[in-house]
């Protein structure tokens, strides 16, 4: 069956489970014509992990998505990711941390992402508009009813852009209590870093860097006063070695950004016949096992391998440990 049917049929069926599409169980009596018509009109896109095309960044994400609907241009997700975690009360002292953070963050090659809780990591969004950089909202409620929101303007502003707008729920899913944190989980694991601004010490936020944390990823804080409640929080980390201290902003984006003026190694990079074999097999295959594209292009194993260490390092593919195979970075 079709893929984009299948997420149109698990949209339309309040019934239908994840499980069921593994197994291409639907109810062929629903009618998923209006989700069909919405999902046209606003140019929505499903990506099912069974399926091709489903994004190697995906793979990253701790019990990665059997579904993914995208709201505009998916390659944001080639870009290096900042995760940006904004205090629920932030003070005049956080904010001036993230006007500084961004004018030097708008000068690396980057993404952002965050998670669109109003008012909140909404300020991460719009100081990425505000500084030009794209960035990623991943909802905790579907793509489509967002549009029946009051603030659907806001996010209107990063469609214009052509940025991009992710959710693992069903397009019509109203926000609830458990899929606020399942959002982070979505967020943490396409992330290359996170940055903290400050955080109280009861805050939500301190549960996110925890997660984050447990999935290895790397996550930094600015240090302030012992005598702010509202880096209360953020201080204790840092202190018992948690999260890493940021003294100067560029010193830090340096190790996981590139910045936007230094030439990117893949743009004076010209392909062999061998790897534009490779490329093109595992482009027509998705994804491929070393021993397969070495097979297929009649070279040795071991050449192989050394042709596809240097696509890796010029941007051109990834190799996914956990499933053992290659694909391309899309």
């Amino acid at each position: 069956m079709n893929k984009d049917i299948l997420a149109m049929y698990y949209s339309a069926d309040p019934d239908m489970k994840l499980k069921d599409i593994e197994h291409k169980s639907i109810n062929t009596s629903v009618s998923y014509e209006y989700i069909e018509k919405k999902m046209k009109d606003f140019g929505i896109r499903a990506y099912i992990r069974e399926y091709a095309w489903y994004h190697y960044k995906l793979h990253h994400i701790p019990q990665k998505p059997r579904i993914m609907y995208a709201y505009w241009d998916i390659s944001c997700l080639d870009c290096w990711l900042l995760w940006i975690v904004w205090p629920r009360k932030p003070s005049r002292y956080a904010d001036q941390v993230m006007w500084d953070f961004f004018d030097d963050v708008s000068k690396y090659d980057l993404c952002t992402i965050s998670g669109w809780a109003p008012w909140i990591d909404m300020l991460a969004h719009k100081h990425s508009i505000w500084s030009n950089l794209p960035t990623i909202v991943v909802l905790w409620w579907g793509l489509l009813h967002y549009m029946q929101w009051h603030k659907r303007w806001f996010l209107d502003r990063v469609v214009e852009k052509w940025w991009l707008i992710l959710s693992e729920f069903k397009l019509l899913q109203e926000p609830t209590p458990w899929s606020f944190p399942q959002r982070n989980r979505i967020i943490a694991g396409l992330c290359d870093m996170l940055f903290l601004p400050a955080a109280g010490k009861k805050s939500g936020s301190l549960i996110t860097v925890d997660f984050a944390r447990w999935i290895g990823k790397p996550v930094y804080a600015v240090p302030w006063s012992v005598y702010d409640r509202t880096s209360a929080g953020s201080n204790a980390y840092i202190q018992e070695w948690k999260v890493k201290p940021i003294t100067t902003y560029s010193s830090v984006l340096d190790v996981y950004f590139q910045k936007k003026d230094v030439p990117k190694l893949l743009d004076t990079f010209v392909l062999t016949d061998v790897q534009k074999q490779i490329v093109s097999f595992i482009e027509s295959w998705v994804v491929s096992e070393s021993s397969t594209i070495a097979a297929h292009i009649w070279y040795t194993y071991v050449d192989t391998l050394a042709e596809l260490s240097m696509l890796e390092v010029v941007w051109v593919i990834v190799y996914l440990s956990d499933e053992g195979v290659w694909c391309l970075r899309r």
